[in-house]
């Protein structure tokens, strides 16, 4: 593995996303028009029309849990710009955490204000977007809006409704004070080293999973390495739910899968729990010094390796995908 530890097994990937175009986001919105049934694809369109028809009684709810909670939006700006925002990225949320038969939860447009707010704070996850939430995601937030990528949505249906041109940009959850500047060739050499270099490596998708609308591929120069898909998983998925053919074709056949106690046990490889080893890049101009450092998911794409203190970040909002995110501070 590139720049791993040698006493490393190899790199179990859930829901690695490999946006190597981050100005090209019509794979995600492909992928939200072949999940689920075109009736429940429907079903959530009409929800997100629904929670902006009534963004009044909604937004009055958003602020006075806020306010009780004693929380601000000073980040992306008020809770009208945050429910917009929140709204636009229903359909992901929906699709990346819903259980099974998630589809027959969503309200109609005969639903109270009570139920459907009840229900669009749940899906997506309304405090996530207030500051206090945010502090939390800023390595995550920040390594998107430097190196991986972010997806943003096209919504034609959702014309004359939306009132925030632009609120989907990265920017939009990152503080003002903390510069972005993308390294557009970040995910592209990552990539390239996948498929003609990477080896041990076992990416795990979800068959409904958004996320991985662009996956990772493998090459003709990758060895001991397989991609597979989780039938009718979201983003929590797990080696556990392979179909039983696929995991026992790579238990017999790859050394990675020997070395994964339990071919499903995400707790133990080789036979002892993982420490995570974490790098540090050289990092650029748009590491703030004093106010973030500098933050790494895993391993900072570019640059040489230095030894770090690494202290993990809780996961949350980004499922299996931000517990990787590490706050890193050079010693």
């Amino acid at each position: 593995m590139r720049g791993s530890s040698p006493d490393v097994a190899g790199t179990v990937a859930y829901s690695a996303p490999n946006n190597t175009d981050d100005r090209d986001d019509s794979a995600y919105d492909a992928r939200l028009e072949q999940i689920g049934t075109a009736e429940c694809r429907a079903a959530v369109k009409s929800l997100q029309r629904e929670a902006l028809i009534r963004r009044e009684a909604m937004t009055e709810r958003y602020g006075r849990w806020a306010e009780g909670e004693r929380n601000t939006f000073r980040t992306i700006g008020s809770v009208d710009r945050a429910f917009e925002l929140a709204v636009l990225r229903l359909p992901m949320m929906f699709w990346m955490h819903q259980p099974t038969g998630g589809c027959a939860s969503i309200p109609t447009a005969a639903a109270t204000d009570d139920v459907l707010y009840a229900w669009v704070a749940k899906v997506t996850r309304l405090p996530v977007y207030t500051d206090q939430t945010l502090e939390a995601f800023t390595p995550y937030f920040y390594q998107l809006g430097t190196q991986l990528g972010y997806a943003q949505f096209v919504t034609p249906y959702l014309d004359g409704l939306l009132r925030y041109p632009g609120i989907q940009e990265i920017r939009s959850y990152v503080p003002r004070d903390i510069p972005l500047r993308f390294l557009a060739a970040a995910m592209a050499d990552i990539d390239r080293w996948v498929r003609h270099r990477g080896s041990s490596l076992m990416f795990v998708d979800g068959e409904n999973d958004v996320a991985v609308a662009q996956p990772f591929r493998l090459g003709n120069g990758t060895h001991d390495s397989c991609v597979f898909n989780v039938p009718g998983a979201n983003h929590h998925v797990s080696i556990t739910g392979l179909r039983p053919d696929d995991a026992e074709r790579h238990r017999r056949t790859a050394p990675l899968g020997r070395h994964v106690r339990g071919f499903g046990d995400r707790r133990t490889v080789g036979g002892r729990p993982p420490t995570p080893t974490w790098h540090e890049g050289e990092g650029d101009a748009s590491s703030p010094p004093g106010r973030v450092g500098r933050w790494a998911m895993g391993r900072n794409l570019l640059g040489p390796a230095r030894r770090v203190d690494a202290a993990r970040a809780g996961a949350g909002e980004g499922g299996a995908y931000a517990e990787a995110v590490a706050a890193v501070r050079t010693d």
